[in-house]
């Protein structure tokens, strides 16, 4: 639980806790210049693409498959997931969550969100939006907005 999860493997557990449509893959790159187009995770990164939950990275042609996910990151592909499914949706922010989540961030409804939902043990009253989320987070965090 306390080990690295990348971007892949995220992709895949969200896609299934919110049992979303799977696409197979096509042996196309999506577009994007950094995944090999037999690896296991290209039908999760055509799923999350179809799914609008993945979008690569602004203004490249990468998506970093196998890079560790950041905790903000993970919100956005758990709250776009839960948003497609009805589960749970994202409403503007318009106050500071924590000490290092400030208004005006990409992920700051994100953030919110989660602390509303409760999906974060924080200490502190800081978040630490950049560092990578460990597989136990990315379970626990399911879990409580699922459960």
């Amino acid at each position: 639980p306390y080990d690295e999860i990348n971007r892949a493997e995220v992709l895949a557990v969200v896609l299934r806790a919110f049992d979303l449509p799977f696409y197979a893959a096509d042996g196309s790159n999506l577009g994007w210049t950094d995944v090999n187009t037999s690896a296991w995770y290209m039908g999760f990164l055509k799923s999350g693409k179809m799914a609008g939950l993945l979008e690569g990275d602004a203004g490249s042609t990468t998506v970093r498959p196998g890079d560790g996910v950041g905790r903000v990151e993970l919100l956005k592909f758990i709250y776009e997931a839960a948003k497609l499914k009805g589960v749970s949706s994202v409403g503007a922010c318009a106050f500071n969550p924590y000490a290092d989540v400030t208004t005006g961030h990409w992920y700051t409804d994100y953030v919110c969100q989660a602390k509303t939902d409760g999906l974060f043990d924080t200490v502190g009253g800081v978040f630490f939006p950049s560092v990578e989320a460990s597989r136990g987070e990315v379970a626990e965090a399911l879990y409580r907005l699922l459960k």
